[in-house]
C-alpha cells in the first residue's frame, strides 16, 4: 500500500508538471520610462512608457505596433536594457533584471540582443564586417578559430556571400546591412532579440526578403522575437501576437489572426482601415472616416483613457476614468470602457 502511494503520488507530480503552463521567457510588468528634458527654460519629465505590462514566451514572435512617438522604440530599449527603467520590472528567465547595475547585467548581455532601425550608424566603419559580427562572440570568450567557423556560417545563413565579411559597412547597400546587423545580433545565439523597425528604411522587394528571413533564422533557432513596426500586414505575417499602443500606453493584444479580423479598440480599427486595399475598385469606393484631431502632447497627456480626444465612442466616464487592460476572451486583451 505504501508503494502504491509513493507511485500516484509521483505520477500526480509528474503530471502536473507536464501539463502546467511554461514560463514566459520575457514578463513585464508595470514598465514605466521617464525621460528629462527642458522646455521653456524649465526642466521637465516626459513618460515615454506608463504602466506596460506584457509576457513573452520563449520561441514567440509579438509585434508592437503604433504611430510615431508613442513609445515603440523606447520599450524595446527597456527589454534590451539600453535604457534604465523609472519603475516596474523585467523578469529575464525569472530574474529581475530592471535594476541590475552594469557589472551584474553583463552576464545576461549575450541573451539578450537588439537589432537596431537604422543599421550603418551601429556598425563601426573602421573595421570590416566580419569583426562586427564577431566582436559578441570575443565579449563571451569565444576562441578565435571558432570565431571566423561562425561568422562565416552566420553570414550564409543570412544570405551573405563570404566576401562580405572582407568589406566595410560603406561598401554594402541598405538591405546588405540590415543583413549584417541580423548576423550579428543571432550569432551568439541569444534568447530574445528587439527588432526595432528594421524594414522602415528598406525597398519593399528587399522588405519581403527580410521578412522571410527574420522568420526563417527565428524559426531555426527558436529565438524570442519583439518586433517593433507601423506595418500592419508585416506584423501580422511575421508575429504570433500583435500589440497596440497609443501615447505610451497599451491599448490592445490579441493573436495576429483574430487581430486582423475582430480588433476591438476604435484605435485599432483606425490603424486597420489606413491600410490601402490591394483591389484599386474596392479601395476607390471604399469610405474611411479619419480620426479627428491630432495626439496629445505627451507633456501633458489627457485624463482617463489616452484616446478620448479622438475616439467617436468616447463618453463622461472614458473623459474621467483611465481604463486597464482587461481579458476579452483567453489571448485578447483590451482597455477601453465601451467594448
Amino acid at each position: 500500500l505504501e508503494q502504491t502511494i509513493r507511485f500516484h503520488a509521483g505520477w500526480c507530480r509528474m503530471t502536473d508538471s507536464q501539463f502546467a503552463p511554461p514560463s514566459p521567457l520575457i514578463e513585464v510588468q508595470n514598465l514605466c520610462v521617464d525621460y528629462k528634458i527642458r522646455s521653456g527654460g524649465l526642466h521637465k519629465s516626459i513618460r515615454a512608457v506608463d504602466c506596460f505590462s506584457m509576457r513573452i514566451a520563449r520561441g514567440e514572435i509579438v509585434a508592437l505596433v503604433g504611430e510615431s512617438g508613442c513609445g515603440k522604440s523606447t520599450t524595446g530599449r527597456a527589454l534590451a536594457r539600453l535604457v534604465r527603467p523609472s519603475n516596474g520590472a523585467i523578469l529575464f528567465s525569472g530574474i529581475d533584471i530592471s535594476h541590475l547595475p552594469e557589472r551584474r547585467l553583463r552576464v545576461h548581455r549575450s541573451k539578450i540582443q537588439m537589432v537596431f532601425q537604422h543599421p550603418g550608424p551601429a556598425l563601426n566603419p573602421r573595421v570590416l564586417i566580419w569583426r562586427s559580427i564577431a566582436e559578441p562572440l570575443e565579449a563571451i570568450g569565444v576562441k578565435s578559430e571558432d570565431c571566423r567557423l561562425r561568422v562565416d556560417a552566420i553570414l550564409q545563413k543570412v544570405g551573405l556571400p563570404a566576401q562580405a565579411g572582407q568589406r566595410y559597412s560603406h561598401e554594402l547597400s541598405g538591405g546588405q546591412l540590415q543583413r549584417v546587423a541580423i548576423a550579428r545580433a543571432l550569432v551568439g545565439r541569444p534568447d530574445f532579440v528587439v527588432a526595432d523597425e528594421p524594414l522602415s528604411s528598406l525597398d519593399l522587394s528587399v522588405q519581403a526578403q527580410i521578412m522571410v528571413l527574420l522568420k526563417e533564422l527565428q524559426e531555426e533557432f527558436g529565438t524570442s522575437l519583439l518586433f517593433i513596426t507601423h506595418d500592419l500586414a508585416a506584423a501580422e505575417y511575421l508575429s504570433n501576437r500583435i500589440a497596440v499602443m497609443y501615447l505610451s500606453k497599451l491599448v490592445e493584444c490579441a493573436p495576429a489572426q483574430e487581430f486582423s479580423r475582430r480588433a476591438l479598440h476604435p484605435y485599432s480599427k483606425a490603424l486597420l482601415d489606413s491600410i490601402p486595399l490591394m483591389d484599386p475598385g474596392l479601395e476607390r469606393n471604399r469610405h474611411v472616416e479619419p480620426l479627428p484631431g491630432e495626439v496629445p502632447s505627451p507633456l501633458n497627456p489627457p485624463t482617463g483613457c489616452r484616446f478620448h480626444t479622438r475616439c467617436p465612442l468616447a463618453d463622461e466616464r472614458c473623459r474621467r476614468e483611465e481604463p486597464m487592460m482587461r481579458k476579452v476572451s483567453d489571448e485578447h486583451e483590451i482597455a477601453c470602457w465601451r467594448v
